[in-house]
């Protein structure tokens, strides 16, 4: 649990070097618009969020985790801002391996 919350720390505050460290060489991201596998896709497409947002805000609203650990569920509204504003109510499946993130699966509601 605590690896999840410092990943969606590293997240809000757009931290590519943070986010890098939890993740394995053969991570992968897959959400509404992205699927990328490997670690060094994995991290372009965050840098691509990062570039395309000037804030990053998560408000966490209830986490599950699997009794073996290995998995956590994160349900929270993520605020996007740039030149307008953005509010999505997000759904992530993060897997863990090794206590290394395996996946991020983001499901928009």
């Amino acid at each position: 649990m605590e690896s999840a919350l410092e990943y969606l720390n590293h997240f809000q505050n757009k931290n590519i070097d943070g986010i890098k460290e939890l993740l394995t060489d053969d991570a992968e991201l897959h959400d509404w618009d992205i699927h990328e596998i490997g670690k060094e896709d994995t991290i372009k497409a965050f840098k691509a969020i990062f570039k395309t947002f000037d804030t990053i805000e998560v408000d966490i609203k209830n986490t599950i985790e699997s009794r073996d650990k290995s998995h956590v569920s994160v349900e929270m509204m993520i605020k996007l801002q740039s030149e307008s504003s953005i509010e999505i109510k997000v759904v992530d499946l993060i897997q863990f391996e090794d206590g290394l993130i395996k996946s991020i699966r983001a499901y928009k509601q």
